[in-house]
């Protein structure tokens, strides 16, 4: 039984893009193996294995055959697991070869039923770049589950020997030459995806993971990993179909990325996070003019004439243009690569930063909530640009709030930031009515709305009845 902790970075590539780094000058210089491989993963038909946390496979390379045992990950491009593996006999799992796993504890492994299986070939190069070892595969060939199929062309670069920042080195130089997406998928988590005809779909931020026993470095590298991962999940279905929800979810995961960015400064040397945060404040912009859009169709589409309908639709088909443009550019995948590498390499807090990941989050949600309660006992007497503003620290608190999830009771989390989204609804119905007042302006719409005045006051007045309910609740930050 071999046991490893393994450190690679994960790509998603095309057919031309595999053939070119097949061709690739770096690697026609190193050393090369092919072959071809068959592997099936198992779990029970109520995925109990995936929700341990665990994935088993068995994999066929010529006549030998080889169990493994893997720790789940949702890593965004770097993978870090544990394994396990074992020579066995057939494609089947031998439940005798787990006794030293993880899953030895188990008592369903008798149930355990083949979920998807992968047919590739695959191309292993063993390079030498800046005093480090670092082995480069790539997989190609097909991927089956529940009677589906699907293409695979998978880059992973592991690093065996050196530096970590060696292996973005090489990706940098091999990503110059072919079109290379941050990978967020596992095989498994692609095989149990296409089983449930979900593999594409837009995904949503997945629940917080965070722990007390980490430090504020590995809660930072954990959460830009989930929203790396949310964005890139969201990705095929806005280039492939328009599709609003997933739109939605990507700008979300950069809203999110920014607020943790700030809600972690004080903890993070600013010249290493400045140029971060210029390319993610650039990169989001398109993203707002097709959502806004989106937003107002689906709410007065009915209600317009059929030449305004169009003349809308065509402003979002060149807004949907614009962020489909943003997310296939070499530029955004060398932001993901850059928020990937300064994640991986970059685990420790400030030097002067003494405090626990715990006490961290509880002095900058004392401070937001100090300085949103000021502002929210003035709110009938605050300028627009004021609430923009109160809007946004709401939002930042209630991101920041989600991230530190696991620290605090689930329930009283729940409540919280349910209050805080509800306050943060009704002072978006006021930006939202200001956005549509200008776009009935700017494109000459044929629409009436309500008197602003009076909208506006009920929002207030609903925003100042959430804002009393949630000062009565504890702080849940807060023991």
């Amino acid at each position: 039984m071999a046991h490893q902790d393994e450190i690679e970075l994960k790509f998603e590539l095309d057919s031309d893009a595999a053939d070119r780094v097949r061709t690739h000058p770096l690697l026609a210089k190193a050393d090369r193996r092919d072959w071809f491989q068959r592997t099936t993963y198992f779990d029970t038909e109520d995925g109990k294995l995936r929700n341990e946390g665990y994935t088993l496979r068995v994999r066929q390379i010529d006549d030998r055959f080889t169990q493994t045992v893997k720790t789940s990950s949702r890593s965004a491009g770097l993978f870090e697991r544990q394994e396990w593996e074992s020579a066995v006999r057939g494609m089947k799992p031998d439940c005798s070869a787990l006794e030293d796993t993880p899953l030895a504890r188990l008592n369903y492994l008798g149930r355990l039923e083949p979920v998807s299986r992968f047919a590739v070939k695959r191309t292993s190069w063993t390079v030498n770049i800046d005093r480090s070892s670092i082995e480069v595969v790539l997989d190609s060939g097909r991927f089956s589950a529940a009677r589906r199929k699907a293409p695979l062309h998978e880059l992973e670069i592991e690093l065996k020997k050196g530096n970590p920042r060696a292996i973005f080195t090489l990706a940098r130089k091999l990503s110059n030459a072919a079109r290379l997406e941050i990978g967020v998928l596992s095989k498994d988590e692609r095989g149990f995806l296409l089983a449930r005809n979900m593999l594409g779909n837009e995904q949503k931020a997945s629940a917080s993971t965070v722990q007390r026993d980490m430090d504020i470095g590995e809660a930072v590298v954990l959460f830009v990993h989930e929203c790396v991962r949310q964005l890139r999940l969201s990705q095929p279905a806005i280039v492939t179909r328009r599709d609003p929800d997933a739109l939605h979810q990507a700008r979300l995961a950069i809203r999110r990325l920014r607020s943790l960015f700030s809600f972690f400064r004080p903890a993070i040397p600013r010249n290493t996070l400045d140029p971060l945060r210029t390319q993610l404040r650039s990169f989001i912009e398109p993203f707002g003019q097709a959502r806004n859009l989106d937003v107002f169709l689906a709410r007065h589409g009915k209600e317009l004439p059929s030449d305004d309908r169009r003349k809308l639709s065509r402003a979002r088909g060149n807004a949907y243009g614009e962020v489909i443009e943003a997310m296939e550019s070499q530029r955004s995948r060398d932001l993901f690569l850059d928020l990937i590498e300064w994640a991986s390499t970059r685990r420790r807090a400030k030097s002067g930063v003494t405090d626990s990941l715990e006490n961290f989050a509880g002095k900058q949600l004392d401070t937001m909530w100090e300085k949103i309660k000021r502002k929210s006992s003035m709110l009938p007497f605050l300028e627009e640009n004021e609430i923009h503003r109160l809007r946004i620290a709401i939002k930042k608190m209630r991101y920041a709030l989600e991230f530190m999830a696991g620290l605090y009771s689930a329930k009283k989390v729940g409540k919280f930031t349910e209050g805080l989204g509800n306050i943060q609804d009704c002072l978006g119905e006021l930006h939202d009515d200001m956005f549509e007042r200008q776009l009935i302006d700017t494109m000459s719409l044929d629409l009436v709305l309500r008197a602003e005045g009076a909208g506006r006051s009920r929002a207030l007045e609903r925003a100042q009845a959430h804002f009393r309910r949630l000062r009565k609740l504890d702080r849940v930050w807060s023991g």
